[in-house]
Protein backbone atom coordinates (compact mmCIF):
# COMPACT_ATOMS: atom_id res chain seq x y z
CA UNK A 1 0.00 0.00 0.00
CA UNK A 2 1.02 3.13 -0.74
CA UNK A 3 2.68 5.73 1.86
CA UNK A 4 -0.46 8.43 1.99
CA UNK A 5 2.48 10.71 3.80
CA UNK A 6 4.36 11.40 0.44
CA UNK A 7 1.26 12.10 -1.38
CA UNK A 8 0.71 15.88 -2.00
CA UNK A 9 -2.03 17.09 -1.90
CA UNK A 10 -2.81 20.09 -4.58
CA UNK A 11 -4.30 23.43 -3.56
CA UNK A 12 -6.25 25.80 -5.27
CA UNK A 13 -5.14 29.52 -5.49
CA UNK A 14 -7.95 30.14 -2.54
CA UNK A 15 -7.14 27.36 -0.72
CA UNK A 16 -3.69 28.10 -0.58
CA UNK A 17 -4.09 31.71 0.53
CA UNK A 18 -6.39 30.98 2.93
CA UNK A 19 -3.63 28.23 4.64
CA UNK A 20 -1.31 30.60 4.81
CA UNK A 21 -3.29 32.91 6.70
CA UNK A 22 -3.92 30.51 8.62
CA UNK A 23 -0.37 29.65 9.31
CA UNK A 24 0.43 33.63 9.75
CA UNK A 25 -2.10 34.46 12.21
CA UNK A 26 -1.30 31.37 14.04
CA UNK A 27 1.75 32.81 15.00
CA UNK A 28 0.64 36.18 16.48
CA UNK A 29 0.58 35.36 19.87
CA UNK A 30 4.05 34.32 19.60
CA UNK A 31 5.04 37.34 17.88
CA UNK A 32 3.21 39.37 20.27
CA UNK A 33 5.29 37.87 23.30
CA UNK A 34 8.53 38.55 21.89
CA UNK A 35 10.94 40.92 23.11
CA UNK A 36 10.79 43.94 20.93
CA UNK A 37 14.94 43.75 20.91
CA UNK A 38 14.81 40.44 19.35
CA UNK A 39 12.27 41.38 16.56
CA UNK A 40 13.99 44.73 15.44
CA UNK A 41 17.35 41.84 15.72
CA UNK A 42 15.88 39.90 13.11
CA UNK A 43 14.53 42.77 10.72
CA UNK A 44 17.85 44.13 10.59
CA UNK A 45 19.85 40.60 10.18
CA UNK A 46 17.99 39.96 7.33
CA UNK A 47 18.41 42.83 5.47
CA UNK A 48 22.03 42.37 5.90
CA UNK A 49 21.79 38.85 4.26
CA UNK A 50 20.28 40.56 1.33
CA UNK A 51 22.50 43.62 1.21
CA UNK A 52 25.56 41.26 1.42
CA UNK A 53 26.38 40.31 -1.87
CA UNK A 54 28.60 37.63 -0.88
CA UNK A 55 26.02 35.34 0.85
CA UNK A 56 23.43 33.07 -1.22
CA UNK A 57 20.26 35.29 -0.59
CA UNK A 58 22.64 38.10 -1.66
CA UNK A 59 23.59 36.93 -4.98
CA UNK A 60 20.33 35.40 -5.60
CA UNK A 61 18.48 38.32 -5.61
CA UNK A 62 21.56 40.57 -7.92
CA UNK A 63 21.19 37.31 -10.02
CA UNK A 64 17.07 37.13 -10.35
CA UNK A 65 16.00 39.88 -9.94
CA UNK A 66 17.62 42.28 -12.70
CA UNK A 67 15.85 40.44 -15.62
CA UNK A 68 12.24 40.01 -13.75
CA UNK A 69 12.83 43.63 -12.52
CA UNK A 70 13.64 45.08 -16.43
CA UNK A 71 16.26 46.92 -14.21
CA UNK A 72 20.20 46.85 -15.29
CA UNK A 73 22.20 44.78 -12.68
CA UNK A 74 24.00 48.09 -11.80
CA UNK A 75 20.33 49.90 -11.38
CA UNK A 76 19.37 46.63 -9.06
CA UNK A 77 22.23 46.89 -7.11
CA UNK A 78 21.98 50.55 -6.36
CA UNK A 79 18.15 50.10 -5.30
CA UNK A 80 18.73 47.43 -3.10
CA UNK A 81 21.76 49.15 -1.34
CA UNK A 82 19.51 52.42 -0.66
CA UNK A 83 16.50 50.15 0.27
CA UNK A 84 18.01 47.89 2.63
CA UNK A 85 20.60 50.63 4.39
CA UNK A 86 17.00 51.90 5.66
CA UNK A 87 16.83 48.83 7.62
CA UNK A 88 19.89 48.54 9.36
CA UNK A 89 20.11 48.96 12.68
CA UNK A 90 20.07 52.74 13.46
CA UNK A 91 17.31 53.41 10.84
CA UNK A 92 15.25 50.39 12.56
CA UNK A 93 16.36 51.70 16.13
CA UNK A 94 14.71 54.99 14.79
CA UNK A 95 11.13 53.71 13.84
CA UNK A 96 10.70 51.95 16.65
CA UNK A 97 11.30 54.96 18.41
CA UNK A 98 8.83 56.63 16.62
CA UNK A 99 6.25 53.83 17.24
CA UNK A 100 6.94 54.06 20.96
CA UNK A 101 6.24 57.68 20.52
CA UNK A 102 3.12 56.90 19.11
CA UNK A 103 2.17 54.66 21.52
CA UNK A 104 -0.67 55.08 24.08
CA UNK A 105 -1.35 54.30 27.88
CA UNK A 106 -3.99 52.08 27.51
CA UNK A 107 -4.04 48.67 26.18
CA UNK A 108 -4.68 48.71 22.86
CA UNK A 109 -6.54 45.89 21.30
CA UNK A 110 -3.48 44.00 19.18
CA UNK A 111 -4.16 43.54 15.46
CA UNK A 112 -4.64 39.74 14.92
CA UNK A 113 -3.50 39.19 11.13
CA UNK A 114 -3.01 42.27 9.00
CA UNK A 115 -2.62 42.50 5.08
CA UNK A 116 -0.71 44.27 2.73
CA UNK A 117 -1.19 45.04 -1.01
CA UNK A 118 1.29 46.34 -2.83
CA UNK A 119 2.07 47.97 -5.96
CA UNK A 120 4.20 46.22 -9.02
CA UNK A 121 6.41 49.36 -10.08
CA UNK A 122 8.77 49.57 -7.70
CA UNK A 123 10.23 45.96 -6.87
CA UNK A 124 11.59 47.21 -3.50
CA UNK A 125 8.37 48.09 -2.13
CA UNK A 126 7.70 45.61 0.51
CA UNK A 127 10.56 45.41 2.60
CA UNK A 128 9.43 48.39 5.08
CA UNK A 129 5.54 47.59 4.80
CA UNK A 130 6.95 44.12 6.02
CA UNK A 131 9.27 45.37 9.06
CA UNK A 132 7.35 48.05 9.99
CA UNK A 133 4.37 45.72 10.60
CA UNK A 134 6.66 42.99 12.37
CA UNK A 135 7.65 46.78 14.73
CA UNK A 136 4.23 46.53 15.34
CA UNK A 137 3.58 43.28 16.40
CA UNK A 138 1.42 42.65 13.85
CA UNK A 139 1.63 39.24 11.73
CA UNK A 140 1.12 39.98 8.22
CA UNK A 141 -0.11 38.69 4.85
CA UNK A 142 1.31 40.70 1.74
CA UNK A 143 -0.18 40.50 -1.75
CA UNK A 144 2.74 40.99 -3.91
CA UNK A 145 2.01 41.98 -7.61
CA UNK A 146 1.68 39.37 -9.95
CA UNK A 147 5.07 41.04 -12.08
CA UNK A 148 6.91 41.65 -8.46
CA UNK A 149 10.17 40.44 -8.83
CA UNK A 150 10.37 38.40 -6.21
CA UNK A 151 12.13 40.45 -2.81
CA UNK A 152 9.42 39.98 -1.04
CA UNK A 153 10.13 36.43 -0.65
CA UNK A 154 13.22 36.45 -0.05
CA UNK A 155 13.09 39.04 2.22
CA UNK A 156 10.60 36.06 4.14
CA UNK A 157 13.25 33.97 3.96
CA UNK A 158 16.04 35.85 5.17
CA UNK A 159 13.87 37.29 7.93
CA UNK A 160 13.25 33.01 8.41
CA UNK A 161 17.21 32.30 8.55
CA UNK A 162 17.38 35.41 11.25
CA UNK A 163 15.27 33.92 13.47
CA UNK A 164 12.31 31.29 12.57
CA UNK A 165 9.69 32.51 14.88
CA UNK A 166 9.57 36.12 13.77
CA UNK A 167 10.05 35.17 9.87
CA UNK A 168 7.02 33.15 10.51
CA UNK A 169 4.53 36.18 11.06
CA UNK A 170 5.23 36.84 7.57
CA UNK A 171 3.25 35.07 4.33
CA UNK A 172 3.31 35.90 0.63
CA UNK A 173 0.99 35.39 -1.85
CA UNK A 174 0.70 36.16 -5.19
CA UNK A 175 -2.41 36.48 -7.48
CA UNK A 176 -3.44 39.19 -10.08
CA UNK A 177 -5.07 42.58 -9.19
CA UNK A 178 -7.86 41.26 -11.02
CA UNK A 179 -9.25 38.46 -9.03
CA UNK A 180 -11.47 39.86 -7.20
CA UNK A 181 -12.51 36.45 -4.97
CA UNK A 182 -8.92 36.47 -4.21
CA UNK A 183 -8.73 40.37 -2.72
CA UNK A 184 -12.01 39.67 -0.98
CA UNK A 185 -10.80 37.04 0.60
CA UNK A 186 -7.67 38.62 1.94
CA UNK A 187 -10.07 41.60 2.76
CA UNK A 188 -12.08 39.24 4.68
CA UNK A 189 -9.33 37.39 6.86
CA UNK A 190 -7.36 40.32 8.13
CA UNK A 191 -8.46 43.42 11.06
CA UNK A 192 -6.30 45.94 8.89
CA UNK A 193 -5.82 46.03 4.93
CA UNK A 194 -3.31 48.62 3.72
CA UNK A 195 -3.22 48.92 -0.06
CA UNK A 196 -0.38 50.66 -1.79
CA UNK A 197 -1.19 51.54 -5.78
CA UNK A 198 -3.53 53.41 -8.11
CA UNK A 199 -6.95 54.97 -7.42
CA UNK A 200 -8.52 51.95 -8.81
CA UNK A 201 -6.89 49.47 -6.89
CA UNK A 202 -7.59 50.81 -3.85
CA UNK A 203 -11.20 51.06 -4.84
CA UNK A 204 -11.21 47.33 -5.58
CA UNK A 205 -9.69 47.07 -2.34
CA UNK A 206 -12.44 49.29 -0.48
CA UNK A 207 -15.37 47.63 -2.17
CA UNK A 208 -14.06 44.18 -0.85
CA UNK A 209 -13.52 44.95 2.60
CA UNK A 210 -16.21 44.26 4.88
CA UNK A 211 -17.28 46.57 8.14
CA UNK A 212 -14.97 44.50 10.31
CA UNK A 213 -11.15 45.21 8.37
CA UNK A 214 -9.71 48.81 8.34
CA UNK A 215 -8.66 49.96 5.23
CA UNK A 216 -5.58 51.96 5.32
CA UNK A 217 -5.10 53.35 1.55
CA UNK A 218 -1.90 54.92 0.49
CA UNK A 219 -1.81 55.29 -2.66
CA UNK A 220 0.60 55.77 -5.28
CA UNK A 221 4.01 57.60 -4.41
CA UNK A 222 4.99 61.01 -6.44
CA UNK A 223 9.25 61.08 -6.90
CA UNK A 224 10.87 63.91 -8.69
CA UNK A 225 14.56 64.29 -10.02
CA UNK A 226 16.86 67.17 -10.54
CA UNK A 227 19.36 66.24 -13.22
CA UNK A 228 21.82 69.40 -13.71
CA UNK A 229 23.50 70.28 -17.11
Amino acid sequence: MKDRTDTEIALDAASALTRTMERVEAVGPVLRAAPMDRIQAAIVRAAAMLADQTTPLGKQALASIPARAELSPEGVRWALEASLSELGGPAVASARGVLDRLGHDFLLVPVRLAGLVLAGNVFTAALRPIAWSLLCRAPVVCKVASTDAGLAELFGLALTLADEEVGAAVGIARFSRSDAELLARLASGVDVLSVHGSDGTIRDAHARCPATTELVAHGHGLGVAFVPR
